[in-house]
């Protein structure tokens, strides 16, 4: 999907108020895409609302990008079950089209799905995949998450050098670009492989910036996991009270 702002997205889809029409599906599927990342529930209602006209009409592509974009949003709410639903149903279908240009901006978010439940290897294949295309495209912001989907990867698979180097290499990627929900996940991945090591100290400070960022940018599922981040270490630093204030 072609970057527009979101103000001029949103005029689009104020223009077409009413009507059951593709371009109204492709509208809200436009917006729902651009939307910031934090703006999780609204990104959920227009992509949903996408789906079901997109259904009425039998408009095939823009009820498949709704699908993706409905997955996309299920992830970043760690939604991984229904996620995994919408992503799978997207993905088949641009598949079966031969829409392979829409495929690269939900695969990076389906195998952050398959490493959150657990399906490592799957999510190594995707993410492996993907990455190399992405940074063919020069798509930077997917590329950065596709390293902090293979960090968490290789965490869960135990190699945690791995995961180390994944994970700073897509905070290193976001801060330049400058893009904060990515740098709160990063600092997350970075801090938890720091953890593993035994460098308590270093990792701390990761998961404190993590829950400032997410504190700054009102995003309450980012700093629930930065809290659960902060008591785990403490947890395995010997400080049970402090982890007990961190997870109440």
């Amino acid at each position: 999907m072609a970057e527009v702002s979101v103000d001029t997205l949103e005029a689009q889809l104020a223009a077409l108020e009413g009507e059951e029409s593709e371009a109204r599906v492709d509208a809200l599927n436009a917006l729902a895409f651009e939307l910031p990342l934090v703006e999780v529930p609204r990104r959920l209602a227009l992509s949903r609302e996408a789906h079901a006209l997109a259904d009425r009409l039998g408009y095939t592509l823009g009820k498949a990008r709704a699908a993706g974009l409905e997955g996309l949003a299920f992830y970043l709410r760690s939604d991984h079950e229904e996620a995994l639903l919408c992503l799978t149903e997207a993905l088949s279908v641009f598949e079966s089209l031969g829409a392979r240009e829409e495929l690269f901006p939900f695969r990076g978010a389906l195998a952050g799905v398959h490493s959150s439940l657990g399906n490592y290897e799957e999510a190594l294949t995707i993410a492996l995949d993907n990455l190399y295309v992405l940074r063919e495209q020069g798509d930077e912001q997917s590329v950065g998450w596709v390293l902090h989907g293979l960090s968490g990867a290789y965490l869960e698979l135990g190699d945690v050098q791995q995961a180390l180097d994944y994970g700073m290499e897509a905070l290193n990627l976001f801060t330049r670009l400058g893009y904060a929900i990515g740098q709160g996940r990063a600092h997350s991945s970075v801090g938890t492989a720091l953890r593993e090591l035994g460098r308590y100290d270093e990792a701390f400070g990761h998961h404190e910036i993590s829950l400032q960022l997410f504190r700054e940018m009102g995003e309450p599922v980012g700093e629930s996991r930065a809290l659960n981040d902060l008591g785990a270490l403490c947890q395995a630093m010997g400080d049970y009270r402090q982890a007990l204030d961190f997870h109440s």
